[in-house]
């Protein structure tokens, strides 16, 4: 629950978790139950996942998505007064520009890139179409990576779709050049294919 927490148990050669949630869909329509969760160990929370929900517009939510509502602003604020870091993954293209111009706090991107936003450059024709491809390209990307840094945040770079190692290891070297080391870490997002 806690950064000592983290370097005690690296220190001690143990394997530790930290407690999220994908999508706040766990607190229904009131907020105050995100002082619950965090009492009992909750750290990091997306808003969405994929889908639109009271709090805000996921990345697949419809053509024409919107961004945070009055309750999804609150519950920003209320992360960053708690210390539970806010993830942009699965969020909509909208609602992750108001995130990083609202928020108080480092956040991270856990599982994806900024190609998390489906349009015709970005859709894959494979059997898992309708994902995102992790592709990175500059200078598309220069802005949302740049902007995710600025505020120190950290980019997991995904890798479940990628064909080949040398992609994942693309993907990487342009987020080193853009944004530098301390701003990267892995978000493989391997959560059970059998063809990933």
């Amino acid at each position: 629950t806690s950064a000592a927490d983290i370097r005690r148990i690296k220190k001690e050669g143990k394997t530790g978790l930290i407690l999220s949630f994908e999508g706040c869909e766990a607190l229904g329509a009131d907020i105050r139950f995100l002082d619950l969760y965090h009492a009992l160990g909750l750290r990091i929370a997306s808003l969405t996942h994929t889908r639109r929900n009271i709090y805000a517009d996921g990345c697949g939510a419809a053509d024409q998505q919107g961004g945070l509502t009055p309750l999804g602003v609150d519950l920003i604020r209320r992360m960053n007064e708690l210390k539970i870091v806010v993830d942009l993954v699965h969020i909509g293209e909208k609602g992750f520009w108001e995130i990083l111009d609202l928020t108080t706090a480092p956040l991270i991107l856990s599982h994806s890139t900024p190609t998390m936003f489906p349009n015709s450059d970005t859709i894959d024709s494979s059997p898992l179409s309708g994902f995102p491809r992790p592709r990175l390209e500059l200078p598309r990307d220069r802005e949302a990576l740049d902007a995710i840094a600025e505020r120190g945040g950290v980019l997991g770079l995904i890798w479940v779709l990628h064909q080949e190692l040398g992609d994942v290891v693309a993907d990487i070297d342009t987020a080193v050049e853009v944004i530098g080391p301390d701003h990267i870490g892995l978000g493989s997002d391997l959560f059970g294919l059998t063809n990933a």
